[in-house]
């Protein structure tokens, strides 16, 4: 299947039409500009963005340094992580460990009630092979925990989709394969440049595509209240065309323990036709889905966290700008891909986490508060 073709006058009908810039928002673009969308969704627990910004001396880029542009920088809300081998092995989980506050979860948990994101089954081999009263528990609850995470994605890379959780910690269990198959749906541009490439996200492991360099990563993240444990399929996928090489790389969220319930993120390094010559664009799009963004706290959760990402984003756009316009060479940069894509990886650190929990803790008081006096009040 052939890379999509697209001119640059479709390439700005496309921003319109889909990520809802306007002609003074594209002459900004012209100018090398960074351009950042939130997206009106329809799911109370989802968060949509996308940044956009023209590289005005792109010069030869390859894709280790289109991967390292787009990593984050200094991430120190990374605890730990690692890659999973091919096939994956139970010692790629070796140095994973839990938080004390996930032990207090676990001893606690049942379906439909628990502090981790389990599945049903999960849950219930979880109470039936941990025994808590043992001296060493811990140890036992760690060992069974890393066997579990294996086993799943073991599973994944064999069957991709069909093998993803059905989240079982609340009432209302979330089933992750329709959650990112609406994911790709919503994802922005991929099918009209790579829809081969949306393909193979969308049927892993079964379509079979060339070019795309494939892996399965596991990060421990600080993050809100409980450190966070997340695996992410990563797929960088170089189709060479007339013009010039095209780089795509997705990430996709395939678990996490606590907060984010899915997410999707796509970075893109297109090149499109224009006049005579060509324009190179850098393209950033994530859409994340969180229980926790639902609630009588909702709208403020999704207005900080909305806030948060637009600056995040750009603030990611203009050092891989800065980045890709002095055209490092693959030998300066490393191949690793960025270790966490999703909200949790790049939309926060450790600056943002005490001002979120500190205007959480603000509302939910004087909310308190105001329950209070309404009860003083209708006691009198």
């Amino acid at each position: 299947m052939a890379f999509a073709q697209i001119s640059g006058e479709a390439f700005q009908k496309l921003l319109r039409e889909k990520a809802n810039f306007d002609e003074s928002d594209l002459s900004e673009l012209d100018k090398g500009s960074v351009l950042i969308k939130l997206f009106p969704v329809s799911d109370k627990r989802e968060i949509g963005v996308c940044g956009i910004v023209r590289l005005l001396k792109p010069g030869e880029i390859s894709m280790a340094a289109f991967r390292e542009s787009v990593s984050p920088r200094n991430n120190r809300s990374m605890l730990d992580g690692g890659d999973f081998s091919k096939p994956p092995a139970l010692t790629d989980l070796n140095s994973l460990e839990l938080d004390k506050r996930d032990f207090e979860d676990m001893k606690k948990c049942s379906v439909g009630d628990c502090g981790l994101k389990m599945s049903a089954a999960m849950i219930t081999r979880l109470q039936r092979e941990v025994d808590w009263n043992s001296a060493d528990s811990k140890e036992l609850a760690t060992q069974w925990f890393r066997r579990e995470l294996f086993d799943y994605i073991n599973d994944y890379s064999q069957r991709g989709n069909d093998a993803l959780m059905i989240f079982s910690d609340k009432k209302t269990p979330i089933r992750l394969a329709d959650e990112h198959r609406e994911l790709l749906d919503e994802a922005l541009f991929v099918k009209d440049f790579a829809p081969e490439f949306a393909k193979y996200l969308g049927n892993y492991p079964a379509f079979k595509l060339s070019a795309v360099d494939d892996s399965l990563i596991w990060s421990k993240i600080t993050f809100g209240f409980k450190p966070t444990i997340t695996v992410a399929q990563v797929a960088a996928y170089t189709h060479y065309d007339q013009t010039a090489p095209q780089y795509l790389m997705a990430t996709k969220q395939i678990y996490g323990s606590h907060y984010l319930d899915s997410s999707l993120a796509l970075s893109m390094l297109l090149t499109v036709p224009a006049n005579g010559s060509t324009n190179t664009y850098l393209i950033f799009t994530n859409f994340s889905r969180s229980d926790s963004l639902t609630g009588a706290l909702g709208g403020v959760k999704r207005s900080l966290i909305g806030t948060e990402a637009t600056e995040h984003v750009k603030d990611i756009l203009k050092f891989a700008k800065a980045r890709l316009e002095s055209t490092p060479s693959a030998e300066q940069v490393s191949e690793r891909p960025s270790s966490d894509q999703s909200m949790l990886g790049i939309l926060w650190d450790e600056r943002i986490n005490p001002i979120v929990q500190g205007v959480f803790i603000i509302v939910a008081g004087v909310i308190l508060f105001a329950v209070y006096l309404l009860l003083r009040k209708l006691r009198r």
